[in-house]
């Protein structure tokens, strides 16, 4: 009998999680007023909420931009340094570079 195997959860892309903290911000914000008016969440709670949300989506919308407009040399570089690195970095930022990239997403101004 084999061992069960935890099943990998599926890899999606920066811009599919992207969409995805953008679609959590909106329902936080139709959610957020009701729990404060209700006593169930303060309002210092919920923007900070929000505002870190936000901070996550341009934090993502930055990388994504950011890997998109490498030039081949450019990831010849990024591929020294990786090997360079101690391990732990090394995976960080061998995680970060084998992202699925299918666009590039504007960044967020607000």
């Amino acid at each position: 009998m084999e061992k069960p195997t935890k099943p990998k959860p599926a890899q999606v892309s920066l811009a599919e999680e992207i969409t995805e903290v953008g679609r959590e911000l909106g329902l936080r914000h139709g959610a957020y007023p009701k729990f404060v008016t209700q006593g169930r969440l303060s309002q210092a709670d919920a923007d900070h909420y929000i505002n870190t949300l936000y901070s996550a989506k341009r934090r993502l919308e930055a990388l994504n931009y950011l890997i998109v407009g490498l030039t081949d040399a450019q990831w010849g570089i990024l591929e020294a340094l990786q090997a360079a690195l101690p391990d732990p970095q090394r995976k960080t930022l061998e995680f970060l570079l084998n992202q699925p990239i299918t666009e590039a997403v504007p960044i967020t101004q607000s």
